[in-house]
C-alpha cells in the first residue's frame, strides 16, 4: 500500500506504478510550493527593507524589528499549514485508493465534518451528506476542502447509503484551489500553484559552482559491448532494469525504457551501455536534482571518476532514460532545484 501505519516493526512496501506516480506528483508540487514561498519571502524582505530606508531607520533597528508573519521562530504558520495540508491530502489520496478497491462492498460515502466551534460554515453544511462513490459530487467536495481542513469521509454499504443519497442543491462554495479530488487528480496545491508565478532558475543564479568542482565517486563495473549486437545490448539493459524499484524515494526502472536506446547511433548506444550500471547510484545518491517548471520531468546528475557525469531522466516516478555527459553539463542545470 501507498501508506502504512508507523510501527516499531519493519514494514515492506509493495509499490505499485500508481503509488510511485502519486508520490512523485506530490513531491513535484511540494518543491514548487517551497520555491514559490522562497521567492515570496525574499520579496517580503525587500519590501520591509525599502520601507525601513524610506522611514530613515538604521539597519540595526530594521533587523531587530523585522519579522515575517508565519515565519517567526515560535510560530511557523506557513510551514505548519503547508505540512498539515500536504499530510491531509496524501492521506485522503491513499484513502481514495482504498475506497475504489472496496466500492462493491461500500458503494456510498458520507461526508463527516468536525462539528465544533472551529468548523467552517461551508464544511458544516456538507456534514452528513451521502453520495455514491462515483457521484460527481466527490470530484469537487472530496476532503480536504481548505487549509488545515479536518473533514473526512465514512464508507457506507448499499443498505446504509442508498436511502440517504443526496439531492442536488446549491452548495456553499469552498476555496477554489480545493475544488478537486486529490485521490483522482494527484495534486495538493495545483490550482493555487497555477495562480503563482514560478520563475525557473539555474546554477549560476543560485551561485553554485561548476560541475568541475564536484567530487567524483568510483565508477561501477562497466559493460563491455565489444562485438555485442544491438539487440543483445538492448536485452541486457532490459534485464538490468528488470522493472524494479530503487531508492528511498521510489523510482521504477521499467524494462520498456531500454527500447528507446535502439534509435541511437551505434557509438552513442555503446557509450551509454558501458555506463548502464551508473543508473542506480545516480538515482539513489544524486549530486544534484532539477525539475522542469511544468513538472514534466526530473533530472538527477551524478559525477563519476571516469570523467563523466550521468543524467537520469525521471517522468511520473519512472526512469525515462539516461545520458552520459562529458561536456556542456552546466547548461543543463536549470529549472526548479530540488536538491542542495
Amino acid at each position: 500500500m501507498f501508506f502504512a501505519a508507523l510501527t516499531n516493526e519493519l514494514i515492506e512496501y509493495d509499490w505499485t506504478i500508481e503509488d510511485i506516480e502519486a508520490v512523485h506528483a506530490f513531491r513535484a508540487e511540494a518543491f514548487e510550493v517551497a520555491h514559490v514561498h522562497t521567492e515570496e519571502l525574499l520579496e517580503e524582505l525587500k519590501d520591509e527593507a525599502a520601507t525601513a530606508i524610506q522611514e530613515g531607520r538604521s539597519f540595526g533597528s530594521w533587523k531587530r524589528g523585522m519579522h515575517l508573519k508565519g515565519f517567526e521562530h515560535d510560530a511557523p504558520h506557513h510551514l505548519k499549514t503547508n505540512f498539515n495540508t500536504a499530510a491531509n491530502n496524501a492521506q485522503s489520496a491513499a484513502k481514495w485508493r482504498n475506497i475504489q478497491d472496496a466500492k462493491e462492498i461500500f458503494p456510498y460515502l458520507r461526508y463527516v465534518a468536525v462539528m465544533d466551534d472551529r468548523v467552517r460554515d461551508e464544511h458544516a453544511e456538507l456534514h452528513d451528506t451521502v453520495a455514491h462513490v462515483d457521484d460527481e459530487f466527490w470530484n469537487e467536495f472530496y476532503p480536504p476542502n481548505g487549509w488545515n481542513c479536518r473533514c473526512e469521509v465514512e464508507q457506507l454499504t448499499n443498505e446504509q447509503g442508498a436511502q440517504r443519497a443526496l439531492e442536488p442543491k446549491p452548495w456553499m462554495p469552498i476555496e477554489d484551489e480545493f475544488q478537486k479530488n486529490t485521490g483522482k487528480d494527484l495534486n495538493i496545491w495545483g490550482k493555487w500553484l497555477d495562480r503563482k508565478s514560478i520563475t525557473p532558475t539555474n546554477y549560476q543564479a543560485l551561485q553554485r559552482n561548476s560541475v568541475d568542482s564536484w567530487s567524483s565517486v568510483k565508477t561501477p563495473r562497466t559493460y563491455d559491448s565489444a562485438g555485442v549486437p544491438k539487440e543483445k545490448m538492448i536485452s541486457d539493459l532490459e534485464n538490468y532494469l528488470d522493472d524494479r524499484v530503487v531508492g528511498d524515494f521510489p523510482v521504477l526502472l521499467p524494462k520498456a525504457s531500454a527500447a528507446k536506446l535502439k534509435y541511437l547511433s551505434d557509438a552513442e548506444l555503446r557509450k551509454r551501455m558501458k555506463y548502464m550500471r551508473t543508473i542506480d547510484p545516480t538515482i539513489t545518491s544524486a549530486d544534484e536534482i532539477w525539475m522542469e517548471t511544468d513538472r514534466s520531468a526530473v533530472y538527477a546528475f551524478k559525477k563519476f571518476d571516469d570523467g563523466i557525469i550521468v543524467r537520469a531522466t525521471i517522468k511520473n516516478g519512472k526512469l525515462d532514460g539516461f545520458s552520459v555527459l562529458d561536456q556542456n553539463v552546466d547548461q543543463l542545470r536549470k529549472g526548479i532545484p530540488i536538491s542542495q
